[in-house]
């Protein structure tokens, strides 16, 4: 069995005076792909800026062992930890080139590389075709492409992608879901918080649905696929 990575134990959240995440557990092991499925507002972000601590919770949140409520972001991304969410984070001025040498620069000044440049580019043909193409005139599937792809220079043994298929195409979802098991093969633990139901099941280890901020769903990747019309059902409330 493979240590965890990262643990949620009993976490809460509460914002403007409303529980949005009640009592929540989740243990990503090391290696793995771990999905957290729910609508809109059903607290899958607030988990994201409470494991980063941008936002107060109670509960503990362990990466390795370490406590994380204590450190500052910056202090918590240092651990290893990368973010990647649907505002598609990377400097629109410069060239998708420029974007990812200044990843690789910071992955540098840690020691430690996962990706090359140029594995990224294999992972995501499409950028190589664009590479001295300014950031700000890529499609949203393009930006999000460089966005990970930074997030991978940048030498995490964790990435927390945050609706990562929010306004792509469907062929443009597909396309980031499968460079997604290529990435954990690499080493990386992923972390999933999405909405998009048929690409999570079919990508990640296990699953968590997040419903009206508590755990509906617990299961492994054979189990969510056995139950998915009972996990439909849960998904969507009905």
């Amino acid at each position: 069995m493979n240590d965890m990575i990262l643990t949620l134990d009993d976490v809460s959240i509460v914002r403007s005076y409303n529980t949005v995440v009640r009592n929540a557990s989740i243990n990503i092991p090391e290696n793995s792909i771990i999905g957290i499925l729910g609508p809109n507002g059903a607290g899958k972000s607030s988990l994201v800026q409470a494991i980063l601590n941008l936002i107060e919770y109670s509960g503990t949140i362990k990466y390795k062992g370490k406590n994380l409520k204590k450190l500052s972001t910056d202090k918590i991304t240092e651990l290893g930890i990368s973010f990647v969410s649907s505002n598609n984070n990377i400097f629109y001025g410069f060239s998708i080139r420029e974007n990812l040498k200044f990843a690789q620069m910071l992955a540098r000044k840690r020691g430690k590389e996962h990706f090359s440049i140029e594995e990224i580019l294999s992972l995501f043909p499409i950028l190589e075709q664009r590479i001295d193409q300014s950031g700000s005139t890529l499609s949203v599937g393009e930006k999000q492409n460089v966005a990970i792809g930074m997030c991978l220079l940048s030498s995490p043994d964790l990435i927390i992608l945050d609706e990562i298929s929010s306004g792509l195409s469907p062929i443009a979802a597909n396309m980031v879901f499968d460079s997604l098991k290529k990435i954990n093969e690499k080493g990386v633990s992923i972390v999933l918080a999405e909405q998009d139901v048929n690409n999570v099941v079919r990508t990640v280890d296990s699953l968590y649905i997040l419903s009206k901020g508590e755990i509906s769903y617990q299961g492994t990747n054979l189990e969510a696929q056995r139950d998915f019309s009972n996990l439909i059902s849960e998904y969507f409330g009905m």
